[in-house]
């Protein structure tokens, strides 16, 4: 196999899967940021919770 000819393969196919990814990767990075987005609300409500729990038995 020549070397050339399987690079100008390898990128294009890779440009291809790049094209056909992309609104996949666009679709998972949203709900990546929309699960991101829930983790920080749930977070905060268990820190919350964690403070609360602390000061019931005078931690703080």
């Amino acid at each position: 196999m020549d070397c050339k000819w399987g690079l100008t393969w390898s990128v294009s196919s890779m440009v291809n899967i790049g094209r056909r990814s992309a609104s996949t990767t666009l679709q998972l990075l949203k709900a990546d940021r929309d699960r991101s987005r829930m983790k920080k609300k749930t977070g905060l409500f268990m820190s919350a919770v964690q403070r609360a729990h602390q000061i019931d038995h005078g931690i703080l």
